[in-house]
This record gives structure tokens, sequence and C-alpha cells, in this order.
């Protein structure tokens, strides 16, 4: 029988972390990722804080992939073709920094190998096993896996955690749908900027905008609630088209070369929708626990310290 005593089952931010800070703790991990590996499924507009990354990597600064440092956060509103933009810079600053998900949770999967964790990419958990009330285990595409805890890191929309009846359904009032396109540039300098942008495309809208800048790239994107989309019967790409031909963020990307588009549920129910976080055999961390906090656009951060607290209680 496959028998450890601690699975994970996803190898983003907050899965990583969860068997990371399990395995320091001694237990016998098995991390489980569905993707070809670990990042390659992954999106988000692109900032990291140190203060979360430094409790569970303290090195990071030396060895993660980073991209730019944030030193200036620009606040954008937009009238149909002004804009009122407040800027904050300060070149000391080093709690941000842009990164790639394919590269940086790359990083963290290595890093957990490093310290003993085992995973199990290209592997699907379809369904989680329970005997007498408590959960035992994950029933996989191959074979079944046993384990003393479960700890769930599956994502915005987990099935699993619905599955085992911790949450209901998922409302598109409790979702926004973000999309994302990333653009080449010349390679910059170490300071890098965040734009957080309101109205334009998204007015009447419950929605937001974002820029960050890479060292050879610059990403823009918005997110909207899911319900919105369905009422105004608009396709998300269209309002990022739009926000890129506004007079104010037009010139940024003159002349610029796609590289990429993605696209990515973001869980934005608040507190209210939270599902319970734990039953016998099992604990919930990151979006599948919907840890955003959508008015700062923060998810990545509270994913690594709720699945560093969830490993050290598992």
């Amino acid at each position: 029988m496959n028998k450890t005593d601690i699975i994970v089952v996803g190898a983003g931010p907050a899965g990583i972390s969860a068997a990371v800070a399990a395995k320091r703790k001694g237990a016998q991990v098995v991390l489980i990722e569905r993707g070809s590996f670990a990042g390659a499924k992954n999106v988000f507009g692109g900032a990291i804080y140190s203060h979360a990354v430094r409790e569970i990597f303290p090195d990071f600064l030396e060895t993660a992939p980073l991209e730019r440092r944030i030193t200036e956060h620009k606040f954008a509103i937009l009238g149909e073709k002004d804009s009122t933009i407040i800027s904050y810079h300060d070149p000391d600053a080093g709690e941000a920094y842009s990164v790639n998900r394919a590269k940086f949770d790359r990083w963290m999967a290595d890093k957990a190998r490093q310290e003993g964790v085992t995973i199990a990419e290209q592997t699907v958990v379809r369904e989680i096993i329970k005997e007498k009330g408590r959960v035992i285990g994950v029933r996989t595409e191959l074979e079944d896996y046993f384990a003393d805890t479960v700890i769930i890191a599956d994502g915005v929309n987990s099935l699993l955690t619905e599955q085992i009846g911790l949450r209901g359904r998922i409302e598109p009032k409790d979702v926004a749908l973000s999309v994302k396109e990333t653009y080449k540039i010349e390679e910059c300098t170490d300071e890098g900027c965040v734009y957080q942008i309101l109205g334009g495309p998204m007015s009447g809208m419950t929605g937001m905008g974002f820029i960050y800048t890479n060292k050879k790239s610059i990403s823009i994107g918005l997110g909207v609630a899911l319900d919105d989309l369905m009422k105004h019967k608009i396709k998300p790409y269209e309002l990022l088209d739009e926000l890129k031909a506004h007079p104010s963020i037009a010139p940024m990307f003159t002349d610029a070369a796609l590289l990429e588009y993605s696209a990515h549920l973001i869980p934005e129910g608040g507190y209210k929708k939270m599902p319970k976080l734990h039953a016998p055999g099992v604990l919930v961390a990151g979006d599948a626990a919907m840890l955003v906090n959508n008015v700062h656009w923060e998810g990545t951060n509270l994913a690594m310290i709720s699945g560093k607290l969830a490993g050290e209680i598992a």
C-alpha cells in the first residue's frame, strides 16, 4: 500500500510551502501536481512579497529567479480618454519583487525536492478517500495513495473541497476572471513598477487592471467579476484590448511583441465565502481556501503563509 505521513494536493505556492513546512517537522511528504511541472498552469499578476517568501525560504534573495525589485507603485484612474495617476516611489524599497510564476514555482519545487519532499507530477487526483468519516488518502488516475493527513491546495476551483462537503459550489459572483498578456521589451534596470488601474473599460463593473514590469518583459491584464462579464455580455479579452488602447496606456506597448496570453479564475468571495478549513484528516490552504485579498491583489503571499501553517499543523 502507498502510505505516507502527509499528502499535499497541488504544487502551487500553498502546496509547496505546506510540503516544505511538514518535511522540516520530520514528516514524510508526497506532493501531487497535475501539471507537467510546478508552475506550468499557474497565473498571477506578477509580484511576491519578501516577508512571506522569507518565512519559507530565508535565502530567496540569493537563489530565487526574481525579475525586478518593485520601487514604484502607481494608481491610475481612467476616464474615457483622460486619466489621474498617483505615484509612490521609494528607491530603497525591497519588500516586493516581480516574478514569473512558471520559473518561480519551479524553483520552489526544486527547493522542496532538495529538502526531501517527493513530488509526483502529471498526476491528477480524482477524489478524496474517506473511511469512517475521516480522510485517509487520495485516488489518482493511476492508483490510490494513503496518508495520516491530506492538505488540499488545488486552487480556486477546488473540486476536492467541494467533494467532501467543506464548501458548496462556487457562484459567478464569488470569482473574477483575470486575463493577462506579456510583451517583450528591452532588458531594464533593477527597479520595477506596478500599476493598479481603475475605470476605463471596466467602468460600471467590479474589476481592476494591472501592469507589472519584468527584466525583459512587461505584463498587462485585468480581472473582472464573472457575474459582471455575464451581465454585460462582454469577453474579458475585449476589455483588455480597450485598456491597451487607452491614451495613458497605449504608449507603453507601442511596437511591443506579444509573448503570451493567459487567463485564470481568482477567488473573490471574501471571508464569508471561505470554506471550512479542516475536517478529520484534512486541511485546506491557498486559493482552495479562498484566501485572496482582492483589494490589494494579494493571493500568492497568503497562499504561502497558509500553506506553511497547514504543513506545521499536519
